[in-house]
């Protein structure tokens, strides 16, 4: 099951679950475009979450708990709360553009983003969208240099580069890092993944607390 497909199947299961309808007048849907998945159903005020609650998950507030286990039999759903850390590493490992959230008293509106931040900008030049791919694939936390990045592109002049750069950088697309002798430059985090390192990190540090403990006994 594709990413995008299994995210539909999830936001069907949340419509279903969590959707707070009080009559005629409300409705749930889930709407697939070309390029992202929207989400939307009505939610009580008293239950609205804020995005940082939304994607940490781990709480749910089902309106019917007889709903949950019959969806958790059939296997349609899982362990309530774990939705939106299902979408939260789906979107980090295949580096998507992070989702909007939007929630008032009356709805909640959920946006999910099939394509990499940089293919929301068609209008982006042929280098500049290599550069981007360049610095998103990465593995160094610290970046590229520019002159690293000049190595791997041969064919394109120094000015090139740096106007690509220079753009890049005012669609927040990537980050200069450091001063000018030894600038590198990144991709921007989003929000999920600076969650998501918090939390790993937090783990990891609770692990060690406990390993040390239990060789204490």
């Amino acid at each position: 099951m594709t990413s995008f497909i299994r995210n539909q199947k999830d936001d069907l299961d949340n419509e279903l679950l969590e959707g707070y309808t009080i009559d005629d007048l409300d409705s749930s849907s889930v709407k697939a475009y070309k390029a992202k998945l929207l989400e939307r159903y009505p939610e009580s005020g008293l239950d609205t979450k804020s995005e940082e609650e939304f994607f940490r998950g781990a709480k749910s507030n089902p309106r019917n708990s007889i709903l949950v286990s019959l969806f958790t039999r059939m296997g349609a759903a899982e362990r309530a709360g774990s939705g939106s850390q299902k979408i939260q590493n789906i979107v980090i490992k295949n580096n998507f553009k992070e989702p909007e959230l939007e929630t008032n008293i009356e709805e909640t509106k959920l946006k999910l983003w099939t394509v990499q931040p940089a293919e929301v900008y068609p209008e982006l030049s042929d280098v500049e969208q290599v550069i981007y791919n360049i610095i998103s694939d990465t593995d160094d936390i610290k970046g590229l240099s520019k002159k690293n990045i000049q190595d791997m592109l041969k064919d394109n002049n120094e000015y090139t580069v740096k106007a690509a750069l220079n753009r890049l950088t005012s669609l927040n697309l990537i980050e200069k890092v450091g001063g000018n002798r030894n600038r590198t430059y990144r991709r921007v985090m989003s929000t999920l993944e600076m969650m998501k390192k918090i939390d790993d990190i937090s783990k990891g540090v609770m692990n060690m607390l406990l390993e040390t403990k239990s060789k204490n006994l």
